[in-house]
C-alpha cells in the first residue's frame, strides 16, 4: 500500500468520524450556536412621569424590571456558551437622548460586547451587569423625571437612521433582537411629516378619527392609514414591543396602536414581531422568556 493511498484512507476515516459525531450530536460540523445581539430602546417621554401618568407599579419600576429580565436572559445565554464561547452583545438606546450632564458616560455603561473581551472581562460582566445596568438606568430615569423636559420619543427616526446599523450585526451568527419599551404614542416635535394617510407619529390627534368606529382596524386598512415606512430591509431583526399604555385605558386606542405598530414592523420586513399592552411585571417577564425562546 503506497503512502498516497494510506493518506487517502486516513482522511476518509477521519471525515467519517466527524460526520458520525455530528449526527450523534444533531449538529452540522460547521454549525455554531447563535449568539445574542440584544438592543433595548427606551421611551423616556412623559409616559414615565409619576404625576402625568401614574401607575401601579410606576412605569419606571416596570421598565427597570423589564431590562433586568432581559439581562437575566442574556446571562443565561452566557451560561449556555461558557466564558470562552460567549460573544453576545447587549445595549440600551434612547431617542432622543435625555438632556442630563453625564448621559454619555451612563450610555457607555449600558453597552456590552463580549466578542471584544477576555474570559476574565466576561466574568466581570457576568458578576456585575445587573447592578451596573440598574444603577445607570436609575440615574437616567430619576434625572429625566426631575428635569421634566419631555421631548417625546422619536421611535420613527430611530428606525429610519439607526435600527439597521445599531441593531443588526453583519455577522450572520448573531440573533438580532430589539426590545422597545413604549406606551405606543409615538411622537417627537421634529418628526411631524405625513404622506397621504401615512404619518411619522401616532398621537391622540392622528389616530382620533378611528376611535369612533366599531372596527377601527377595518377602517385603517381602507384608508391605508399608518406610519410611513422608512425602510423595508429588516429581515434579520426581531422586534418585541412592550408596555403599550392606551390613554384612559381606552380599548379602542389599544387596538389602534397595537395594530398600527405591528403593521409598520411587518411592512419594514421585520423577521418576527410581537406587541403587548402594559401588564404586571410577572406576566411581562413570561412574554419576554417566550419571545427569546423562539427558534427558527
Amino acid at each position: 500500500m503506497n503512502k498516497k493511498f494510506k493518506l487517502a484512507v486516513l482522511l476518509a476515516a477521519l471525515t467519517f468520524f466527524v460526520i458520525i459525531q455530528a449526527c450523534q450530536t444533531g449538529q452540522n460540523p460547521k454549525e455554531q450556536p447563535k449568539q445574542l445581539n440584544v438592543s433595548i430602546l427606551l421611551d423616556l417621554s412623559d409616559r414615565i412621569s409619576p404625576e402625568i401618568n401614574p401607575d401601579n407599579p410606576e412605569h419606571k419600576e416596570k421598565d427597570l424590571l423589564i431590562v433586568k429580565k432581559i439581562v437575566e436572559v442574556f446571562k443565561q445565554d452566557m451560561d449556555r456558551l461558557n466564558s470562552i464561547g460567549a460573544k453576545g452583545k447587549i445595549k440600551v438606546f434612547m431617542q432622543p437622548a435625555p438632556q442630563i450632564p453625564n448621559i454619555n458616560a451612563l450610555q457607555k455603561k449600558l453597552q456590552v460586547d463580549l466578542s471584544k473581551m477576555t474570559p476574565q472581562q466576561k466574568k466581570d460582566v457576568y458578576d456585575n451587569i445587573e447592578n451596573d445596568f440598574e444603577d445607570a438606568l436609575n440615574q437616567i430615569y430619576e434625572a429625566t423625571i426631575q428635569n421634566s423636559a419631555w421631548m417625546g420619543s422619536d421611535i420613527w427616526r430611530f428606525f429610519k437612521n439607526d435600527a439597521k446599523s445599531f441593531c443588526i450585526s453583519k455577522d450572520t451568527n448573531y440573533r438580532n433582537i430589539l426590545v422597545i419599551i413604549t406606551d405606543g404614542y409615538i411622537y417627537d416635535a421634529t418628526t411631524l411629516e405625513h404622506n397621504g394617510n401615512r404619518v411619522q407619529n401616532l398621537t391622540v390627534s392622528t389616530i382620533g378619527k378611528y376611535r369612533k368606529f366599531d372596527n377601527p382596524t377595518q377602517e385603517i386598512e381602507k384608508d391605508d392609514f399608518g406610519l410611513i415606512v422608512p425602510c423595508d430591509d429588516l429581515q434579520n431583526l426581531e422586534v418585541l414591543v412592550l408596555e403599550i399604555t392606551p390613554e384612559n385605558n381606552s380599548q379602542k386606542d389599544e387596538i389602534i396602536l397595537t395594530y398600527c405598530i405591528d403593521k409598520w414592523l411587518r411592512e419594514m420586513g421585520v423577521k418576527k414581531s410581537a406587541v403587548y399592552k402594559t401588564d404586571l411585571p410577572a406576566n411581562t417577564e413570561s412574554r419576554i422568556e417566550d419571545f427569546f425562546d423562539w427558534e427558527e
